[in-house]
């Protein structure tokens, strides 16, 4: 049987959505992100005018905790493993521990990169790196602490997804013209 049980201190309307929640590995925390990214204006949306001002942070909660902490700034904390999150900044990946022991670390990456995803073991991440015209799926392996790139082209890559048993990847190639229809899905490893 399933019982609700709120989590969150937020008790009010102030316009900052919680999204991507997870549960953290283990399962004794959640993992969520609270407001939203920068504007066109490059502002922060602060609908409540609040004189403090707002930010787009991810966060934890555990489950038996009081109060969140907070994990690391940035937009997105969709991917976590091991205790490791990786989000999106400013159209960068960063990497950091969530328990904040350490700095997060930056993936220094042309481009701006997103739909950041780890191998189901946890020794790599794949992601999309976006640089106008086209874009390339990225791979980065934690242990070699190096990023290539999965059959690189003119083309315009993105969706990429994992296999069950980390073996593989899958993606979407579009064509290089004006007109966007689905070429091929491609595996690589």
């Amino acid at each position: 049987m399933f019982g609700a049980r709120r989590l969150t201190p937020y008790l009010e309307d102030d316009g900052q959505p919680i999204s991507d929640v997870n549960f953290a590995l283990g399962g004794n925390a959640i993992v969520y992100v609270r407001g939203e990214g920068k504007n066109a204006a490059g502002q922060f949306p602060n609908p409540t005018s609040n004189p403090a001002g707002t930010r787009s942070r991810p966060l934890e909660r555990g489950l038996e905790r009081r109060r969140a902490q907070k994990s690391r700034r940035g937009r997105f904390a969709e991917n976590f493993c091991e205790g490791v999150i990786a989000y999106v900044r400013d159209g960068q990946i960063w990497i950091a521990p969530l328990d904040g022991g350490e700095k997060p670390k930056q993936l220094i990456v042309r481009g701006q990169n997103h739909s950041e995803e780890w191998s189901p073991e946890g020794s790599q991440l794949v992601f999309v790196s976006t640089r106008g015209d086209h874009g390339f799926i990225g791979l980065y392996d934690v242990d070699a602490k190096t990023v290539r790139f999965l059959a690189p082209s003119v083309d315009t890559d993105s969706d990429a997804v994992w296999s069950l048993d980390g073996k593989r990847i899958a993606f979407v190639r579009r064509p290089a013209e004006r007109a966007i229809r689905l070429r091929a899905i491609f595996f690589s490893r």
